[in-house]
């Protein structure tokens, strides 16, 4: 199993993309792992989201660590 999230394809230009899919979006589902934390890639997403666009979030968690509580993504 390889230990890494999508949200580092964003890494590769796909942040307009999803920048555009979520300037049509009623509601985020956020699939929260230490990963995805860790990520700064998923927190340029997950900021977006919350902050400049107000999208209320559903946090889904997944994976069995709790880092992630300590992190912007609670």
């Amino acid at each position: 199993m390889i230990n890494t999230s999508w949200c580092t394809l964003l890494q590769n230009g796909l942040f307009d993309d999803i920048a555009e899919g979520l300037l049509s979006a009623k509601v985020v589902v956020v699939c929260v792992s230490d990963e995805y934390a860790a990520s700064a890639t998923c927190q340029v997403e997950f900021r977006y989201a919350a902050n400049t666009l107000g999208l209320p979030m559903i946090l889904a968690v997944v994976g069995t660590g709790s880092k992630w509580r300590a992190s912007e993504v609670q």
